[in-house]
């Protein structure tokens, strides 16, 4: 049933199996990060500030599957689906001027955290005309 409902969604299998509850977002995050060594950030109730959404333009965010969700003293935290995406990274780099640490995030995370900052950027009365 989990691979039919891959093929059929397109959805990476865990996130077809947090999808059915047989397990939860964190788990898989952790066994990712245990089993990639690149650190899981869980996204689940993320709110990011506006500066964030200023960082990278909402279409390269969305069609690549990341996220800016920290940046500290020139180092940009990167939620990634592919932490190992170097071309996005590099892409990163180039257009922040910032150093990328990336972070593995899960699917769904991800995009309840991307569609949380980027309405909240729409919305704000600077971009108003």
């Amino acid at each position: 049933m989990c691979i039919r409902d891959r093929w059929r969604t397109g959805q990476r299998l865990a996130q077809v199996l947090i999808n059915m509850g047989l397990v939860k977002p964190g788990q898989i995050g952790r066994y990712l990060e245990s089993q990639l060594g690149v650190p899981y950030v869980s996204l689940a109730g993320w709110r990011g500030d506006d500066s964030l959404a200023e960082l990278l333009p909402e279409d390269l965010v969305r069609g690549k599957r990341t996220l800016p969700v920290e940046c500290v003293d020139g180092i940009l935290s990167l939620a990634m689906v592919d932490p190992f995406d170097l071309e996005i990274i590099s892409e990163v780099e180039r257009l922040t001027g910032c150093e990328v640490r990336p972070l593995v995030a899960i699917d769904s995370e991800l995009d309840a955290a991307t569609n949380a900052l980027y309405a909240r950027e729409r919305r704000s009365p600077k971009n108003r005309k």
